[in-house]
């Protein structure tokens, strides 16, 4: 399922799935994702599937004062890769097309004979 979360300090924050055909953002309170921002418009942008059969997701601006950013790059509208950025505003998101997507691998660890000192084990 494809979603955005909204990057704070470079950190994960809020997550917002795309779980109908349409995610609105904007400054209104009846947008699905509302931003208390005064650069947002306020009916900003729409995140919307392709249709129920595919995983194309794209944003459309829906004529904002400030523009929609995709990658740095301002777009009318633009079909979304897995980890694109968003910028709305003084907000950032990241898209993620894939649950599994974010999830890191897990590396392990293991202590070697010097006291203190671990390393990565290699899981070749």
């Amino acid at each position: 399922m494809a979603y955005l979360v909204l990057m704070t300090e470079g950190q994960n924050g809020p997550r917002f799935s795309l779980d109908k055909m349409s995610l609105s953002i904007g400054r209104s309170p009846e947008c699905d994702i509302h931003l208390d921002d005064p650069s947002v418009s306020f009916e900003h942008a729409e995140l919307m599937l392709a249709d129920h059969n595919t995983d194309e997701v794209w944003i459309n601006d829906v004529n904002s004062t400030n523009g929609t950013f995709v990658n740095n790059q301002k777009v009318n509208k633009a079909m979304l890769k897995d980890n694109d950025n968003i910028n709305i505003g003084l907000s950032n998101f990241r898209f993620h097309n894939d649950d599994d997507a974010v999830l890191e691998h897990t590396q392990q660890i293991k202590k070697s004979w010097i006291p203190g000192v671990f390393y990565l084990k290699d899981r070749s």
